[in-house]
């Protein structure tokens, strides 16, 4: 999945993160996002998206909104299952937006 992770980049250019803005984003999606994800609250797992974000799960429709993303994430998930988020890479797009492959 790609996700769009808009940061407070110490970089002066846009391309050039350092390496405190690359664990700024792996501390979001590997361990903050997680911790919302492992124990099922899916209001605060919708607080890490834009009011306009959308949101695609390979087995659903496109969802748009953070209102509709927070229903997304409102399922029952089975007792004891835990989110693994990898980040494969992370391509900045701009100095405070980048994309990452998870």
């Amino acid at each position: 999945m790609i996700i769009v992770v808009m940061v407070n980049n110490s970089c002066n250019q846009p391309g050039q993160p350092t390496s405190t803005d690359e664990d700024q984003i792996r501390k979001i999606i590997t361990i903050d996002f997680k911790k919302a994800w492992d124990v099922n609250d899916e209001t605060a797992m919708a607080e890490f998206f834009l009011d306009d974000a959308d949101l695609a799960f390979p087995t659903s429709d496109w969802i748009t909104g953070s209102e509709a993303i927070k229903g997304a994430f409102n399922w029952e998930q089975p007792q004891g299952m835990q989110g693994e988020f990898e980040i494969q890479n992370i391509r900045f797009i701009s100095a405070t937006t980048a994309l990452v492959n998870v």
